[in-house]
């Protein structure tokens, strides 16, 4: 059967290239031509940016319509009779074509969720030098960590946190140390001159222009403490928050204020390991809350995603093996119809899980908001070969 393999692979592969880069010289044209301005001020980056989401597109279409070329081609030749004939059997046919559609959703889940994100990241950083505003930008407010050390809880913030220098402005922080003392640092109160601040050395927090108030232990008169004073600068080595927790707030709040935007209701925005990091705490964490899902939704669908590759070859089997012989434009205006109606199905379950309809149904919601669109194609793709075969 490897003589086989090879041949039904050989007549695969050449029209699969031609479709893939076919579609995405189309595409890129026609991505051009739309953002000529954003391309003119980041160049090939742009480009990059977009490229993981196009081939969310880009492989399944491409995939669908190499198949039916193929299919269609052997059908009308009597080659598929023939191999039937020979006593092989219609799966046994279709297992090199799966494993096209295996090995390209495997590569549509690695694209999505290793080049993604990064991709997002690096475009990101572009425009914002583009503007002029990357000194900004890097700055945020009101950033607020809270964190178990040794059984005590230990905050940092509201503060001002700097992404790129990990450097801290409007210095909050609070802690109890190893002797049950509670320690409070706040901005300088009579000198407006001075900046509170705060950097992180080898030795732990160095803070700038604090106050610092300190309790001692047993004592009820918090939060007007026994000892006040302004310091210059202080090494707070009893504070361990470090900056990477204060960064896993930053994307946390990034993913949050993507979440409730207009186009985490059509797209899929995240990837799996952000999303399963946000969905660990809080209502995310919580069945049958919008919060979880809009996490879900998104979880499963990035899951699901790689998938469709997989029912693009149940769909495109019967139409083109069977239809394509009769007529081949029947057999592909339909799969192609059907295709299109996947990716409608998907985005309506898409907006019903982000928008919290599917709610009631707690964790069965989000899993069958992204799963449904495959299983029923699937179902179908499955159920024309059995009726057919």
């Amino acid at each position: 059967m490897r003589l086989l393999d090879r041949y039904l692979l050989r007549e695969l592969i050449v029209p699969l290239f031609f479709c893939l880069v076919g579609f995405l010289i189309f595409w890129t044209a026609f991505d051009l031509y739309s953002d000529l301005d954003e391309y003119r001020s980041l160049g090939i980056r742009l480009y990059l940016s977009r490229l993981p989401n196009l081939m969310t597109i880009v492989l399944p279409i491409s995939l669908l319509l190499a198949l039916l070329y193929t299919l269609t081609n052997l059908s009308r030749h009597n080659e598929i009779a023939a191999m039937r004939s020979a006593g092989i059997s219609l799966a046994r046919l279709s297992v090199p074509y799966l494993m096209v559609g295996i090995a390209m959703g495997i590569m549509l889940f690695g694209i999505t969720e290793y080049f993604g994100p990064r991709a997002r990241l690096l475009v990101g950083a572009t425009q914002k030098n583009a503007k002029g505003t990357h000194e900004e930008s890097v700055w945020q407010e009101k950033v607020r960590v809270a964190k178990q050390e040794t059984g005590d809880e230990q905050i940092i913030g509201p503060s001002r946190f700097n992404t790129s220098t990990h450097e801290l402005q409007e210095i909050v922080a609070e802690f109890n140390s190893s002797t049950r003392d509670r320690h409070l640092f706040l901005p300088h109160t009579n000198e407006t001159t001075k900046i509170s601040r705060g950097e992180w050395t080898s030795r732990g927090w160095v803070f700038y222009n604090v106050h610092w108030m300190w309790k001692n232990p047993g004592s009820y008169d918090w939060p007007n403490p026994k000892v006040s004073r302004l310091l210059d600068v202080t090494n707070v080595v009893g504070l361990k928050i470090k900056p990477e927790d204060l960064m896993k707030e930053v994307e946390r709040r990034s993913v949050k204020t993507r979440l409730t935007s207009h186009d985490a209701g059509k797209k899929l925005l995240f990837s799996v390991a952000e999303l399963l990091e946000y969905g660990q705490d809080g209502e995310a964490a919580t069945p049958g809350t919008k919060e979880y899902c809009q996490v879900h939704t998104q979880l499963h669908g990035r899951l699901a995603q790689p998938f469709t590759c997989i029912v693009v070859v149940l769909v495109a089997l019967p139409f083109g093996a069977f239809l394509g012989k009769r007529e081949a434009f029947v057999g592909v205006a339909a799969s192609v119809a059907l295709c299109f109606a996947h990716f409608m199905l998907f985005e309506l379950g898409m907006w019903a899980g982000t928008s919290g309809m599917v709610a009631g149904l707690g964790a069965l919601g989000p899993l069958l908001a992204a799963w449904l669109p495959n299983i029923s194609f699937a179902g179908i793709g499955l159920g024309m070969t059995w009726k057919l075969r």
